[in-house]
Formats: structure tokens, sequence, C-alpha cells
């Protein structure tokens, strides 16, 4: 399943006994399926042909590298957990990955025909 999410509301997982402070700086630094996404379509152009959803096709999650990879062998789908329209910007983000291709970043996800609109509800 794609994770996605709103900018910098990212799920952060850590220990009970865990340091605050070392979980807090693990967070700044914690790569998403989504950010992974963006990174992606900067470096490597020929991914900016696909959607989120339509990337798991061709490119495979690597959850210890925490990074997307071509994919080899088998073809998947990709599909983006239910936002309910009353989770409002949730809800116009989900919209977007399904499709606009080869976004580098959330502004970017924003961006319809060359504008860049303030919301994600004003770009869907």
């Amino acid at each position: 399943m794609l994770q996605f999410h709103l900018p910098a509301q990212h799920n952060i997982v850590f220990n009970d006994n865990e340091d605050l402070d070392d979980a807090a700086d693990r967070a700044q630094h914690s790569v998403s399926m989504l950010m992974a996404w963006f990174q992606v379509n900067k470096v490597y152009p020929m991914a900016n042909c696909y959607t989120y959803v339509e990337f798991p096709k061709y490119y495979v999650w690597n959850k210890r590298a925490k990074e997307w990879t071509k994919q080899q062998k088998r073809v998947c789908l990709g599909r983006l957990p239910f936002a309910h329209p009353n989770s409002k910007e949730r809800y116009y983000v989900r919209m977007l990955l399904t499709i606009v291709h080869g976004a580098k970043s959330f502004e970017k996800l924003r961006t319809i025909a060359g504008i860049e609109y303030a919301t994600f509800h004003e770009a869907s």
C-alpha cells in the first residue's frame, strides 16, 4: 500500500524507551515513500511519466533503504489508503497523486498547467 501525507506530516515510529531528542532528530531525516518518489522524479527524468499510483508497476519500495529501485521481476499495483472528503487537504493530495505525473515536490503537485495553487484543494 502506498503511503501519503501532507507536507511535514509523515508518520514516525519510535520505541517507548527511546530518547525523545533522538526520535525527533531521526524524524527530521526520515524519508517517506512519497518523499522518495519526489526524489526519484528529480533524479531520473524517465520516472516523470508516472503518477504515484502507477509508479509501483515500474519501481519497487525497499523498506530497509527507504528508497525506490527499478522493478526487475513482477508488475505490482499501487493502492492509496482511503481519505474521506471531510479530511480536506489530505483528500485532495490523494486525488492529485492519481493524476499528476512526475511531481518533484508538494509545490509541483499543486502546480497544474503551469499555475502553482496555494492549496491542494484549489489545484484539484
